[in-house]
């Protein structure tokens, strides 16, 4: 799916037309009785839980906005129900749309995500450790971390020691954010500051005094390559809390010099209990020096510009490689990774899957160019117009570049 595929969360869907229609007793005004009723009639049809769409058997526990991670988001509201006697969840109603469920306590759906074997969305994440911890008054608790939420910076924990917060940021389009992620627990190593506006660095900064009031250290900013979009508040955040850069020898002779040059295969390791342990890989075609975070426990790593939730990666021929980037999506898929953490859009919780799609296309469109050579001379105004007849004429000057790569 389009929205958070791959990602467990709870069951749940869009208001429909015929929603609007039903009524609902007990509801309160036009809107919550529609989506009380969708929360009924999503209910069934992915997991054949009948309950009848009614205040008394739907108590509100929350509202919640995607975050700006998301390629889609949702304004959605949450309801806790009780499941009926004699029914049982099972996702097998859904018709497909749903490829795995689980009946399970919120301590271990909790316990799960804290192995990394579940990637739970940001708000569900939320609502577990709400309900983990008893459902008296759910629904009061909900609204204040819900608000706690909307008006603190966009901080998503996206497994234990990573979190994302989506700045921002001059990048191409169909992307409007770049992801900066906070690694670690007491120790934090901020990846990828990549806004230069003002207002985007004020919530970093303000989401890193929250962790510092919290007792944790700031240690370094680590780049996973050069590009603009990635290093845009580096110079402001380095000089506002000291902090020295890490980066690859070629993105440190990008960007003027680094504090630190990794190397593959370093191992960064950040005080907590437990300590987080991140491996450091080198995968260049993107960008010479670009690297990628890989976390020992949960096997989740932090990919820069090697893939993409939203929109695609240009390997741009000036300073890319396009044989090296193909071979470092190779040696990512080798590494048997668990979530894909992109700089662009949600996170890829079929990392296999997807750098797979990425390897294929990139070899279908060096067969269409190989063909377009044969039959079409090598005008590249001619090529980009036969090889890349499946995007509109605006993205022909990025094509040109792929092209050329």
């Amino acid at each position: 799916m389009r929205f958070l595929g791959g990602v467990w969360s709870f069951p749940g869907g869009v208001v429909d037309a015929a929603d609007r229609d039903r009524q609902v007793p007990g509801a309160q005004g036009p809107e919550q009785a529609a989506a009380m009723a969708a929360c009924a009639r999503e209910l069934e049809e992915e997991t054949g839980v009948c309950i009848a769409p009614d205040a008394r058997a739907l108590a509100p526990a929350g509202r919640w906005l995607a975050p700006a991670l998301s390629p889609i988001r949702y304004d959605a509201r949450y309801y806790a129900v009780a499941c009926p006697a004699g029914q049982e969840p099972d996702v097998s109603n859904s018709g497909g749309e749903l490829v795995a469920g689980a009946w399970l306590t919120p301590g271990e759906a909790l316990s799960s995500w804290r192995r990394g074997e579940r990637l739970v969305s940001p708000p569900a994440l939320e609502l577990l450790e709400l309900l983990d911890r008893g459902w008296e008054r759910l629904s009061e608790r909900a609204d204040a971390a819900q608000r706690v939420q909307a008006e603190g910076p966009p901080v998503w924990r996206l497994a234990p020691g990573i979190a994302a917060l989506p700045l921002r940021t001059p990048t191409l389009p169909p992307a409007t954010h770049t992801n900066c992620y906070l690694l670690g627990d007491e120790d934090i190593v901020v990846v990828d500051p990549g806004s230069p506006y003002p207002d985007e660095q004020e919530l970093l900064w303000r989401a890193l005094d929250e962790r510092k009031a919290a007792g944790s250290r700031l240690r370094a900013i680590a780049l996973t390559h050069h590009h603009p979009d990635h290093v845009g508040g580096v110079s402001a955040l380095a000089e506002r809390y000291g902090l020295p850069v890490w980066a690859h020898a070629d993105t440190a002779a990008a960007v003027g010099g680094a504090d630190r040059e990794l190397a593959d295969g370093e191992r960064v390791e950040l005080a907590g209990d437990p300590p987080r342990r991140f491996e450091v890989m080198h995968t260049p075609g993107h960008a010479p020096g670009h690297l990628c975070f890989v976390c020992d426990g949960t096997r989740y790593a932090v990919a820069g510009d090697m893939i993409a939730s939203v929109g695609t990666i240009v390997v741009d021929p000036y300073e890319g490689d396009m044989a090296a980037y193909v071979r470092s999506l190779e040696r990512l898929k080798s590494e048997r990774l668990r979530v894909l953490l992109p700089a662009h859009g949600g996170p890829i919780a079929n990392p296999d899957e997807k750098i797979g799609e990425y390897v294929a296309h990139r070899a279908w469109r060096e067969d269409k160019i190989q063909a377009a050579l044969d039959d079409a001379g090598q005008e590249l105004a001619t090529l980009v117009r036969v090889v890349y007849d499946d995007v509109p004429p605006a993205v022909y000057p990025l094509a040109e570049r792929s092209l050329l790569s």
